[in-house]
């Protein structure tokens, strides 16, 4: 999220505190030109952690997580819930119809 976007006064604190919760962000690290601070660029592939989500996802998914191929275990059952939930809210942010398959 570029910090000179500007809109209204509530959306532009929105921002701000969207882009201080990303993991990395301005991590600085070594390249034989000195030292730099890390510019992530890449969001379409795969985005920025972010530390609400990650502390939601520590305390709520990872203690029931297990192998979504193992329907004998509570772990694998709540991971497939989990799986299937995830993708019935993505379909229907995006107005899609979830067949259970790939296209």
């Amino acid at each position: 999220v570029p910090a000179s976007v500007s809109a209204l006064p509530q959306t532009s604190s929105q921002l701000s505190d969207l882009r201080e919760g990303l993991i990395g962000r301005l991590e600085p690290f070594h390249t034989p030109f000195g030292d730099l601070r890390l510019v992530y660029t890449d969001w379409t592939a795969s985005g920025r952690g972010h530390r609400a989500i990650e502390r939601y996802v520590e305390s709520e998914v990872l203690p029931h997580y297990g192998n979504t191929h193992t329907s004998t275990s509570i772990t694998g059952h709540q991971s497939t819930c989990f799986r299937h939930e995830a993708r019935q809210i993505v379909a229907e942010c995006v107005n899609a119809k979830v067949t259970g398959r790939a296209a």
